[in-house]
């Protein structure tokens, strides 16, 4: 899971990594041919398809030339889903473009979306959306596909066709958790905090212990300043799994905009370095204007590891800097 900043202070699920503030590592912010073998050159017999060779983008196929042929695409799918269990993406990849081949009937649209899903859990998210748009040539209305290039588009970061693709989704299948979820990181993007509040509680209905959604309904609060929801939703996500850095994080923020700082150093270490942890409260606290406790904080980071930890020493500059422009106002 990838996660983005939506808010300065808070973190939550959505895509690229960026900067919350000056930090030693950085706090982060909360988808028709005919049967093919393997030739001499190892690649996917194209004479017969050029319609789905394009999608393998794995190990050359000859090391597949000992596979036992299969003869039918149910066959091979079964065989897909196997590999796909066992971790072993190429050769899941190999047996669904066989099965695609070997398709009779042209219902391609399942296949092409567990093609998408390999792609875009690798990364490739290119070779997702093109899997994932052949699916919708196929079958407009197919709920699966159009939730999966939702989400590529969401990481892509064009979050109008996000939103179209995955309000659509929905309209489809409603239960879709995961396009919930999305549209309700985009709903926090335009600052409607309710509407997003209202889709992860409809995600939660669907999968209720998931400490994500737990989190990213927290950060909802957050924005919208209900801090006794926000740390209960937090604190429920720690529940479900205790070593969610993403909520620790996130409550680490909260307290340090309550100004309960010592509680925020606690909370960050869960999920980062002691000193990396004061380095943080010390700049947030710097940020609230608490200029002595600021310095504090920030020795006890360059105590802490005082052989590399630049950024703390670039901190306690600023906030000595600050401190003296503050005396001279008074």
């Amino acid at each position: 899971m990838i996660v983005t900043c939506l808010n300065s202070k808070a973190i939550k699920w959505v895509g690229a990594p960026c900067p919350l503030y000056v930090l030693a590592c950085g706090v982060l912010l909360l988808f028709s041919g005919c049967a093919s073998t393997p030739d001499k050159e190892g690649a996917l017999d194209t004479s017969k398809s050029q319609a789905f060779s394009d999608l393998y983008d794995g190990k050359s196929t000859v090391t597949y030339a000992t596979e036992f042929p299969v003869a039918t695409a149910e066959e091979a799918r079964q065989r897909g889903d196997l590999a796909l269990r066992q971790g072993d993406l190429d050769l899941a990849l190999y047996q669904y473009i066989q099965a695609l081949e070997l398709q009779t009937d042209g219902d391609h649209v399942s296949t092409l979306v567990r093609i998408g899903v390999i792609h875009a859990s690798r990364g490739n998210l290119d070779l997702a959306e093109i899997a994932y748009r052949r699916a919708l040539v196929i079958e407009p209305e197919s709920a699966a596909a159009l939730t999966e290039l939702g989400l590529i588009r969401l990481k892509k970061r064009d979050n109008a066709m996000a939103r179209e693709l995955l309000s659509h989704s929905l309209e489809m299948a409603s239960g879709q958790w995961r396009a919930h979820n999305a549209l309700g990181i985009l709903a926090d993007l335009d600052g409607e905090h309710q509407s997003a509040i209202a889709h992860y509680q409809e995600a939660l209905k669907h999968q209720p212990t998931s400490p994500l959604l737990l989190n990213n309904l927290g950060y909802s609060y957050y924005l919208s300043e209900d801090w006794p929801a926000a740390q209960a939703m937090f604190r429920q996500a720690l529940d479900e799994d205790p070593d969610y850095k993403l909520a620790w994080q996130n409550l680490g923020l909260l307290y340090a905009r309550e100004e309960q700082y010592t509680a925020a150093v606690d909370a960050f270490s869960h999920a980062m370095g002691l000193s990396q942890a004061y380095n943080d409260v010390g700049y947030l606290s710097m940020l609230d204007g608490h200029y002595e406790l600021s310095e504090a904080f920030l020795q006890e980071a360059i105590k802490l590891s005082p052989s590399y930890y630049k950024t703390a020493n670039q901190n306690m500059v600023r906030v000595r800097t600050l401190k003296a422009a503050s005396d001279v106002q008074d």
